[in-house]
Formats: structure tokens, sequence, C-alpha cells
């Protein structure tokens, strides 16, 4: 969920998932025009959307407060995670989860007012009260693109891995410029779209700052969620694509005694570094190991150094191929 100031929000480390008592039925796809629109406002939440617009497009994807729907035309729609009540009658507890997820729907939407088009962002196409409609990844999710080649396809270069390294870096650093932090960086919340470019998705559990009160992303600790945090879950994604195997480290939870390392409810706190796989001879194994280890105070510092290394590595074959 995301906030216009520090909320009193409990971090939700990244993988975790809750168990869903339903979903919907695939049916086939109705016709819809692909003109895009523009980000409307946040709007009032009810108990089950009149006329939905999206009832009838089958399911693709299913996450914490919402299931994502393949609307034909290349373009696909988050959607609110809504229960059927009138099957649970008497459950109070789904009745809030659907007041819950229209309401991180509403609040996602305010993010993508908040970041606008950018590069490495998957684009807002339309939004309402029903969902936000994107363009539709045609090779699904990383994590999943990934699980699907096991042998890495002749297409993803070396020169692909460097770009994707670079543009994931990129649009993380201007999230943080507008002062948002992602709050689930994943492997499965980076899509591929297809021409091969990485597309970021999902600002369900973002956490929103003022952009006029003078803070620091950097310096900001909401419940144990921190641009170091960020960070480090963006070392697993490039250890992912440098090695081509999907790998999350699903574990920073403060709370838990072996991931803290003093008295304080929520840190300062580190996951031990011998749990982490090594990094010898590995694509960017200096960069992935700072990562991990909270050795950035920004992302821009992460880019910084990326943006040198590859710099230098370019410069290098220039000069070996005679340029």
């Amino acid at each position: 969920m995301c906030f216009e100031h520090p909320a009193p929000t409990r971090y939700i480390p990244c993988g975790h998932t809750v168990n869903d008592p339903e979903q919907p039925s695939s049916v086939k796809p109705a016709d819809h025009p692909s003109a895009p629109g523009s980000p409307g406002p946040a709007v009032t939440t009810h108990d089950k959307p009149l006329d939905d617009p999206y009832d009838d497009f089958p399911y693709i994807g299913n996450g914490i407060s919402g299931w994502v729907c393949d609307m034909g035309g290349g373009r696909a729609v988050k959607r609110p995670k809504l229960y059927q009540l009138w099957l649970y009658p008497d459950d109070k507890q789904l009745e809030y989860m659907n007041k819950e997820h229209q309401m991180m729907l509403a609040e996602e939407i305010k993010v993508f007012e908040r970041l606008g088009r950018h590069e490495g962002i998957i684009e807002c196409l339309k939004t309402s009260q029903h969902g936000i409609e994107m363009p539709l990844a045609e090779h699904g999710d990383l994590k999943s693109y990934m699980e699907a080649h096991p042998t890495q396809p002749a297409a993803i270069t070396h020169a692909v891995k460097m770009n994707w390294t670079q543009s994931l870096l990129e649009a993380c650093t201007y999230i943080h410029s507008r002062m948002v932090l992602v709050g689930d960086i994943a492997l499965r919340n980076v899509l591929v779209m297809g021409d091969l470019r990485l597309q970021l998705t999902d600002f369900g559990n973002a956490l929103m700052f003022p952009l006029d009160e003078g803070l620091d992303i950097n310096t900001i600790n909401d419940h144990g969620l921190t641009a170091q945090v960020e960070i480090f879950h963006v070392g697993w994604i490039i250890y992912s694509i440098a090695t081509w195997h999907a790998h999350e480290y699903d574990d920073l939870d403060p709370e838990k005694p072996e991931n803290r390392t003093n008295d304080e409810q929520y840190g300062p706190w580190w996951p031990d570094a011998s749990r982490f796989p090594p990094l010898d001879g590995v694509f960017c194994g200096e960069i992935i190991a700072k990562c991990w280890a909270a050795g950035y105070k920004s992302m821009e510092e992460v880019k910084g150094e990326v943006d040198r290394l590859f710099a230098a590595a370019s410069s290098l074959e220039d000069t070996d191929s005679g340029l």
C-alpha cells in the first residue's frame, strides 16, 4: 500500500503471499479498443463495482491484492482481488480484504500519477476504480521467463544483459528520485516485453513520500523498508540475470531474531553474508556483493558504478576490435 507520508505500515518482505479462497474462471477475452487513455484520479471503493468492464477477460496472473487479466489487443489489466461476499455472507475478513484491495488499487494509481511515463516502468494506459490497464508483456515476468527457458536463449546476449541491468537501475533510480519506495522489487514484478525490454510493474505495496518537505529517500526507514533494502533486492535481480537462474532472498524480516543485529524493533539489521552464494567470476559480482552488504548509500550510486563498469568494458572491446 502506498502513502503520501511516512506511515506506520508493516513492511511485507518480497515473496510473501496470502491464501486465495477463490480465483476468477478464465473466459474468452472480449474485443476491446486499444487506444491508450489518460490516468484518472483515485476513486471511492465499494464491495462490488457495478458494471465492471473487465468481468469477461481471462486471468493470467495472481498477486496479493489483485488479478491480472488479458484484454486482448496487446493490453492487460490489473484488477483488485474482490471475493464474492454472497458466497461467504458471514466472513468479515473477506469483506475487509475486499475494501483493502480496492484501496490498494486506488493508491497504486496515485503512484503511477506521481511517476508518469518513464523508460523501464510499465506504462499506465488507463485507470478507473475497476483496474489499471497496461501493455501486455508477451514473455510474462522475468522469473517465469527464466524458468521457462532454463538454457539461456540465444537472443539473450551479453549486451542484452548489460542493457537489462542498466535499464533496471535507471528505472529504480528514477522511482527513488520521485520519493517512492517500491516495497516489492522482485523478479516476478519485472516484465519481459515482446522486444525483450524489461519493465518494472506492481506498485501495490509502494510507499510514497512528499516531494516538497526536504526528505531524503535514502535515509527513510519505514518499519524496515529502506532504500538499501530495495538495493539489496536489485542485487538479486542482477545476480539472476548474470547467472541465468531465478534467485530471490525472501527472508528480510527485521522481526526475526536471526535477522537482528541489536535490540531495536526494526533494526538496523542485515542478513549474514555467509548465507549468500559465491560471486567469483560472476558478471557484476563486486557490485552485487556491495548490494547484498548494504555497501551503497543510494540507488543512484549503484547505477553510477554500473555505468562506469560498462563504459570501461565497452571501451576495452572497441580497443580490442581496432575501433
